[in-house]
């Protein structure tokens, strides 16, 4: 898959991620990081300061760090410990106009794909990344190279104490998102991708007059793909819920399909989107999703 581009938000230590080189987030919000890989191009945004930095390359995607970099005061240790690592080489500084430029050009059903929510991350659209990096390089700042720091590196334990299912939405959309070949390969087996086009993913993806934001949406030419993950079985509010996602991308005329994946065995159609069922296969270190035409099989890589 090619590169994607990710706009890092930190409230007040931009300076410290470009210290040490990393961006964190808490266990809470381990999905936040989990749609970036290595090669990616990355981006921070203060938003005490309204300060823009970049672009910055990911060396080493998502692991968990042994030592503590950032203290809330809140807690005896660092609760950022999920951690993405980027190389330090020449970046440049500017305000938000980069970002708004990006923004304004969207298109209406991808308008409000932004949040600037603490300690999270906005994946781009294709080609934003790079507008962005332009006016950087063109009109942004020269910053100086700073200190690297020596982080311990340790994996990933997705699974935690679970063995039939998830108990954190956020860890199974981040466990779904560690074997993003295998996601893909799913949804053409399923035949909700058909485009040549290259998938590009995107998630936790906010929609406008909610406190929601859209798990995993896999675009591709004209297919448009939303996921919605529910850790438990499913309840009439959760399909309510999922249908509403099903009306904005409606109402933004694009065509979508819609799948909610929850815990169980079996696949069908519930309202506006479908349901297909999922449960953990501890041994293998797997998720064996269950859609209409089989049942898929992801490998976990912590």
């Amino acid at each position: 898959m090619k590169p994607k581009s990710h706009v890092f938000i930190t409230k007040k230590f931009l300076d410290k991620c470009l210290e040490v080189g990393r961006f964190g987030v808490s266990a809470q919000q381990i999905n936040h990081l989990a749609n970036v890989d290595r090669g990616d191009q990355a981006f921070l945004l203060e938003t005490k300061s309204g300060r823009l930095v970049g672009p910055l390359t990911i060396e080493k995607p998502l692991y968990k760090g042994q030592k503590d970099i950032w203290n809330d005061g809140r807690s005896e240790t660092d609760p950022f410990k999920y951690r993405v690592k980027f190389e330090r080489g020449p970046v440049r500084e500017s305000g938000l106009r980069p970002i708004w430029e990006v923004l304004l050009a969207r298109k209406a059903a991808y308008a409000y794909g932004f949040s600037t929510f603490q300690r999270s991350n906005n994946s781009l659209l294709p080609e934003e990344g790079e507008q962005i990096s332009s006016y950087l390089k063109s009109k942004g700042i020269p910053l100086e190279a700073k200190l690297q720091f020596g982080d311990v590196p340790g994996p990933i334990d997705y699974f935690g104490k679970d063995r039939k299912r998830f108990s954190s939405e956020a860890r199974l959309e981040a466990a779904l998102l560690s074997d993003k070949p295998g996601l893909i390969e799913m949804l053409r087996a399923e035949g909700l991708l058909n485009s040549a086009h290259e998938p590009h993913i995107i998630n936790q993806l906010p929609l406008p007059g909610t406190n929601y934001s859209l798990d995993i949406a896999v675009l591709a030419g004209k297919d448009t793909i939303v996921l919605e993950l529910k850790k438990d079985e499913a309840t009439p509010e959760a399909s309510k819920q999922v249908d509403k996602y099903a009306e904005f991308w409606s109402a933004a005329k694009v065509t979508a399909r819609v799948v909610c994946i929850c815990a169980g065995n079996s696949a069908d159609r519930d309202g506006l989107h479908e349901r297909w069922g999922y449960s953990i296969d501890y041994d293998r270190a797997s998720i064996l999703i269950c859609g209409p035409r089989g049942t898929h099989n992801l490998r976990v890589r912590g």
